[in-house]
């Protein structure tokens, strides 16, 4: 943990890694990583710095009026304990299976080792399109989860058939 003790005597404290953060605040703190890795690339200072303060926000636990109160210098202790976020990269799966409509949905075995090669190169072509750092296409999210996550009773083949077939013949 981080722990920062402000001009005024206050404690703020925060996690120093993904691995403290829960499955929320994970997703949370993952979506403003690729927000601000946008802006650097699009050289947008303003976005960035304002996507660096909602991390502050959230990681520390203040709102704006608790950040307008820090002095400078306290602003800056909070900015460089947060430098972490830039190349913080997650070292574990952060669910093992997601609920929808009724149906729980399982990653696949380590080293995909339940997966087909079809299965692997189609995951990939849509995290690097859902990943893309000038045009990243949302809807390849759903193809990405859909590709990879599967009903526990579901085979392979008949799970990427069911996948792929379009949204009226599927049901």
């Amino acid at each position: 943990m981080i722990s920062i003790t402000t001009e005024s005597g206050a404690v703020l404290t925060a996690p120093d890694s993904l691995e403290k953060l829960s499955q929320k605040e994970l997703l949370i703190i993952l979506d403003y990583q690729r927000a601000i890795l946008t802006a650097v690339q699009e050289k947008d200072e303003d976005l960035e710095r304002r996507h660096r303060l909602d991390v502050i926000y959230h990681l520390f636990k203040i709102n704006y009026w608790g950040w307008v109160d820090l002095t400078e210098s306290d602003q800056n202790k909070l900015i460089l304990a947060t430098v972490w976020i830039d190349k913080a990269r997650v070292q574990q799966l952060p669910f093992a299976y997601f609920d929808f409509q009724g149906i729980r949905y399982f990653v696949p075995k380590p080293g995909y080792a339940d997966a087909c090669a079809v299965e692997v190169a189609l995951s990939n072509i849509w995290y690097l399109a859902f990943a893309h750092p000038k045009t990243p296409n949302p809807e390849a999210f759903f193809h990405l989860l859909g590709t990879l996550y599967r009903p526990a009773d579901a085979q392979p083949r008949k799970w990427y058939q069911f996948c792929n077939k379009k949204p009226s013949e599927a049901r």
